[in-house]
């Protein structure tokens, strides 16, 4: 039988846990062979349920049934490093990053601090395999956390996107870590933190709203230096946005407008604002002049009852242009005409390559 084989693998997983110590010693393809096997499985699950497989979560779910196996401490294979030094727990992870496609080293925003990717997926498998089951949002909250990284291998909070239960996750590792590095300097801490966020979000203004409001939250249960650090960096952005609405409401009112013209008036004013700034952030990232312009979001595409009218995420009615270089894609009736087609194959497949920036530009 080929001890490389996926039936040599499950005939040894069968040995008693505690000759776990040994494995890895006796058997040098069992990290990887274990991880890898962990990992491709996770990838077809997400396949399977026709979700955007996500490398991360692969290679630290994936990575945790052989850390069952081999023991953390186990003797680790000649030529992968000393005992003591290097770990079986180091080796399984290096094994699931490869496995996930993963980059081998991670960057901490705004401090810019290098972590080796092989040691995070470990440590951090290890401790989901011993820790049992935690909450959905537990999970959630998980995710969020390790959008701390510039590479972006996980959650909303640390990219331009900024949607519900997303607001602070990465940034209050972010914060932290700054403070740590910055010896405790407040002051250059929120001048780097609000100049990363203004440079990196569709729209900062709203970014940091959200983030003060879920931090303010929180400093009610809790108080604490990095809880602290984040009102005082984003309270600016707080007081200048209920000051500027307040002021354009008044003058608005004061004109002979409606209620309902302002604070329509104030939506159209958000919409511009992401569709500018997401078009700058994608022309940088694809290189290629990108702009989008949102026509129509409403609710009640399909659905008549006063819910999907009140909120249009329930039943979007949206129509949108994106273009990309000289090509426009004109999308009309995005969420309840296009996308069910193109998911069955049965239309619009040349929208497919966009459909990630709009999708973007949209979740704000």
């Amino acid at each position: 039988m080929d001890i490389r084989s996926k039936d040599f693998f499950i005939l040894l997983v069968q040995v008693d846990h505690l000759q776990g110590e040994q494995l890895g010693y006796i058997v040098d393809v069992f990290y990887e062979n274990g991880a890898r096997i962990g990992v491709e499985a996770m990838l077809k699950a997400f396949d399977g349920a026709a979700m955007v497989p996500h490398p991360f979560t692969a290679a630290v779910l994936g990575s945790t049934p052989i850390l069952e196996i081999i023991h953390p401490d186990a003797e680790v294979p000649e030529g992968e490093g000393v005992y003591g030094r290097t770990t079986s727990v180091y080796l399984v992870g290096k094994a699931a990053v490869k496995a996930a496609g993963l980059p081998e080293t991670l960057h901490m925003k705004v401090t810019g601090e290098e972590y080796e990717t092989a040691k995070v997926v470990g440590d951090v498998a290890l401790i989901l395999k011993d820790i049992g089951a935690p909450s959905v949002i537990g999970m959630m909250a998980f995710d969020e956390i390790f959008a701390c990284f510039q590479e972006g291998i996980s959650g909303f909070s640390g990219g331009p996107v900024n949607p519900p239960l997303g607001h602070v996750g990465a940034y209050a590792v972010v914060a932290m870590k700054a403070l740590a590095a910055n010896n405790g300097d407040v002051d250059k801490t929120i001048a780097d933190f609000v100049a990363e966020k203004k440079q990196t979000s569709f729209d900062p203004e709203v970014a940091l709203l959200s983030i003060n409001t879920i931090c303010r939250k929180a400093n009610t249960l809790y108080s604490g230096p990095v809880t602290n650090l984040l009102i005082e960096a984003t309270d600016p952005a707080r007081a200048n946005a209920i000051h500027r609405r307040v002021l354009a409401t008044m003058d608005a009112l004061e004109t002979g407008k409606e209620l309902k013209d302002v604070v329509a008036a104030l939506d159209q004013e958000k919409i511009d604002i992401v569709c500018k700034n997401a078009g700058v952030i994608f022309t940088g990232m694809m290189g290629t002049p990108v702009s989008i312009n949102v026509r129509k979001i409403a609710g009640a595409a399909r659905r008549t009852t006063k819910l999907a009218a009140k909120y249009w995420s329930f039943d979007a009615d949206i129509d949108i242009d994106v273009t990309v270089g000289d090509k426009t894609f004109v999308m009309n009736g995005l969420a309840h005409e296009i996308l069910p087609k193109l998911c069955r194959c049965e239309a619009y497949e040349e929208m497919r390559e966009v459909m990630p920036l709009v999708q973007n530009c949209i979740n704000f």
